[in-house]
């Protein structure tokens, strides 16, 4: 039992990669039930969009657009991010509109991304509610896969693990 343990914490590790796709999407719940899609646009930014119903009084919809910078911690097993955003809620009595911020850990395993993210906002137009805060947590399935990176050569060319095929001299 103790082996079985002992390689399961060594290859774990091997398992996990942060910021290892493109293109994830899934569902995100915390003071709500909504939906994630995050596309990858650089090496470490990334662009989010949110759509999420609460569940609070008169079930506001919000719908948000962030955009993200990843810092790979501890190799990249894990994945830390920050960004800022914008977001528009409609509700029975009026619409708010404001700024967003997000700060968060995520991991990739397989196919399966889970971050963990805390999402100020700031409505910028009605004078009560006008700061709100939220917690979530979001599952996502990659749908596209980022080339595995080797390292930077001198030459500040990267290497990839899966290189393209080479084409035949004729």
């Amino acid at each position: 039992m103790r082996q079985k343990i002992m390689i399961f914490l060594f290859l774990f590790p091997c398992l996990l990669s942060a910021q290892s796709y493109n293109t994830a999407a899934g569902i995100r719940v915390g003071s709500g039930l909504g939906m994630s899609v995050q596309q990858r646009i650089s090496e470490k930014t990334t662009v989010q969009g949110i759509a999420q119903r609460r569940w609070v009084e008169n079930n506001p919809t919000t719908v948000t657009a962030l955009l993200q910078r990843h810092k790979a911690l501890k190799g990249r097993a894990l994945n830390a991010y920050m960004g800022i955003g914008a977001h528009k809620t409609w509700t029975e009595a009026d619409n708010m509109y404001g700024i967003d911020g997000i700060v968060g850990l995520e991991g990739t395993i397989f196919y399966l991304n889970t971050s963990l993210d805390y999402r100020p906002l700031w409505n910028m137009n009605v004078e009560t509610r006008n700061y709100q805060g939220q917690v979530g947590v979001t599952v996502r399935y990659v749908i596209k896969q980022a080339p595995y990176q080797k390292k930077k050569t001198k030459k500040g060319e990267k290497e990839y693990y899966n290189p393209p095929p080479q084409t035949k001299w004729t």
